[in-house]
C-alpha cells in the first residue's frame, strides 16, 4: 500500500434494499464487519443497511457528493423491523400499481422503499417520457403522511434492482458488481465480429449485454493486425477479399475471385508476406475504413491494395431513459 493510500480514511459501501449501493465514512470507527447490518445517517434522519465492502477506496473529496456517516451497529430489534418494513412496502407496491393503472398513468411503477425512520417513502418507475406526476405525488403524501420522493430509472437500472440471470446461467453483472452502466454501441458488436441477432446481444433489460465491453479492448487490439472484413487484398500470392478473422487461432480467411476459400495462419506466413500484411492492415486502419463499407476498387492492375477515400460508418448506441426525480414534503 502507498503513502498516498495510507492516508485516506476507510470506505465502507452499504446496500440496501434491491441493489441500491452508497458510500459512508466510518468517523465513530465502529467495529464492522462485511454482511453486518448499520445504522446510517441519511437526509433528515437515519437508514439502515448492509455493510457490503469495505476499505481504502477512493478520495472522498474526490467523490460526486459528501459522504454521510455510519452511526452504529444495529440492534436485533431493528434487524426484525426491516423484514416487516419490506412487507409493508410490498403491499404498497401493489396498492399504488392498481392505483396508476386506474389513473391510466403511463409509467411502471417498479419499486418503493421506505428510509427506515419512515421519513421518506421513495417510489421507483420507468416511463418513455418525463411525467408530471404532481397530483399523484401529493395524493400518495396524503395517504402515507411522510415526505414522497418520485425517481424516475432507466430499463438497465430496473434490471439492477429487481435482479435475474443471464444467458450465461450466472446472476446479473449489474447486481454481482457492476457500479455504473457504460454506453455500448453496435460497433462493439461488430468489432467482436458476433452475430447481430437481438436475441444473443442483449440482455433481460432489452439493451445491449454489458459484458460485450469486458473483452473489447482485447478484440481492438488483436484487430490491428488485420485488414477488416471486406477488405480485398494480395497475400501469400492469393488475391481476394476477407471474409473471416479468428484472433485466437490466428487464421484470415480469404475468397478468391474463382470463389474457392483460402485459410490463411497467419503464424505460418513467410516474414516478409507477414510484415506485408501488417502494412496493409495498419494502411486500412489508419484511414479509418472499416468492415462494413469497401471500395469496390481496391486493388490495382498489379494486384496491389488501394485504399479507397469514402469512410462510412453507422453507430447506433443504447439509450437510457432520462432520470429525474421529484419530492414534496
Amino acid at each position: 500500500m502507498s503513502e498516498n493510500e495510507k492516508k485516506l480514511p476507510e470506505i465502507v459501501e452499504i446496500k440496501f434494499k434491491n441493489n441500491r449501493r452508497e458510500y459512508y465514512l466510518n468517523p465513530k470507527n465502529v467495529n464492522i464487519y462485511i454482511d453486518n447490518y448499520v445504522i446510517v445517517e441519511a437526509e433528515r434522519g437515519y437508514d439502515l443497511g448492509k455493510v457490503n465492502y469495505k476499505g481504502r477506496l477512493f478520495d472522498p473529496a474526490t467523490y460526486k457528493k459528501p459522504l454521510l456517516n455510519i452511526i452504529r451497529n444495529a440492534k436485533m430489534q431493528e434487524i426484525e423491523k426491516l423484514s416487516e418494513l419490506r412487507e409493508k412496502e410490498h403491499q404498497i407496491l401493489l396498492k399504488i400499481k392498481k392505483h396508476i393503472k386506474n389513473k391510466e398513468i403511463p409509467m411502471k411503477l417498479v419499486d418503493v422503499e421506505y428510509q427506515f425512520d419512515g421519513n421518506k417513502l421513495t417510489f421507483y418507475f420507468t416511463a418513455d417520457h418525463r411525467i408530471d406526476f404532481r397530483e399523484l405525488v401529493r395524493e400518495l403524501a396524503s395517504m402515507y403522511r411522510t415526505r414522497i420522493e418520485m425517481r424516475q430509472i432507466g430499463v438497465r437500472d430496473e434490471a439492477q434492482k429487481l435482479g435475474s440471470y443471464g444467458i450465461c446461467g450466472r446472476p446479473l453483472c449489474c447486481v454481482q458488481f457492476l457500479r455504473k452502466f457504460e454506453t455500448i454501441s453496435t460497433d462493439i458488436v461488430k468489432e467482436q465480429h458476433l452475430s447481430l441477432n437481438p436475441i444473443k446481444i442483449s440482455g433481460i433489460c432489452g439493451r445491449l449485454m454489458c459484458c460485450l465491453l469486458y473483452e473489447h479492448e482485447i478484440y481492438k487490439e488483436a484487430l490491428k493486425e488485420y485488414p477488416p472484413i471486406g477488405a480485398k487484398i494480395e497475400i501469400n500470392k492469393i488475391v481476394g477479399e476477407v471474409q473471416e478473422i479468428n484472433i485466437f487461432r490466428k487464421t484470415l480467411t480469404i475468397q478468391a475471385e474463382t470463389g474457392e476459400k483460402h485459410i490463411i495462419e497467419v503464424n505460418n506466413l513467410p516474414e516478409n508476406e507477414y510484415q506485408k500484411l501488417l502494412k496493409i492492415a495498419e494502411n486500412y486502419h489508419k484511414r479509418g475504413l472499416n468492415a462494413n463499407i469497401i471500395e469496390e476498387s481496391l486493388i490495382d492492375e498489379n494486384g496491389q491494395p488501394i485504399l479507397g477515400d469514402e469512410i462510412l460508418d453507422e453507430t447506433t448506441e443504447s439509450e437510457e431513459s432520462n432520470k429525474n426525480s421529484t419530492e414534496i414534503n
